[in-house]
């Protein structure tokens, strides 16, 4: 199966305003041509003779590398390849669903009061790019990585007024 991207007739790619992606994927439960379609659980993958889901609370990393994206699950290795133009969107949509689930689950309260996307951070022994969020009762620092325990920091007064987002350190 070879679809025709939204741009220019390149393969690969987004296929429809429902966030369904063609891509290639390799893993241990499906190994070809696929539909992605990224829910609000985890990421569903359907090819015509087989189907896997991989849910968000099992996805331990989910990294972007030379023109593929990696998941580590407890199912093991997922390579998500051929994705076309559409690779980088694919990428920020898992990583904001995902984001999305983590910050569902610590429990943030009342809407984003200040929001910073890949600002560098480090911290016990961790570091890479990530997604800053601050709410009236937490600071959460959303990288495509879950930690068990989670990124979550409680607010206060003074913490919001002397925020710098141009690089975290």
């Amino acid at each position: 199966m070879n679809h025709q991207g939204p741009v220019s007739g390149q393969p690969g790619g987004l296929i429809s305003s429902t966030a369904t992606y063609r891509a290639h994927i390799k893993s241990q439960q499906i190994t070809g041509d696929v539909d992605l379609i990224i829910e609000r659980e985890g990421l569903l993958v359907d090819s015509a003779y087989h189907s896997a889901y991989i849910p968000y609370d099992s996805i331990r990393t989910i990294t972007s590398q030379d023109y593929r994206v990696l998941i580590l699950s407890e199912q093991g290795e997922t390579a998500i390849s051929r994705l076309g133009q559409a690779d980088d969107w694919f990428f920020k949509e898992l990583c904001e669903a995902f984001n999305l689930k983590v910050q569902t689950i610590l429990q943030a309260k009342g809407p984003v009061l200040f929001e910073a996307k890949g600002p560098t951070y480090r911290y016990d022994g961790r570091q890479g790019q990530a997604c800053l969020r601050i709410f009236s009762d937490a600071i959460m620092l959303l990288p495509p990585i879950w930690t068990p325990g989670g990124s979550r920091w409680p607010s206060c007064p003074s913490w919001k007024q002397s925020i710098s987002c141009s690089r975290l350190s």
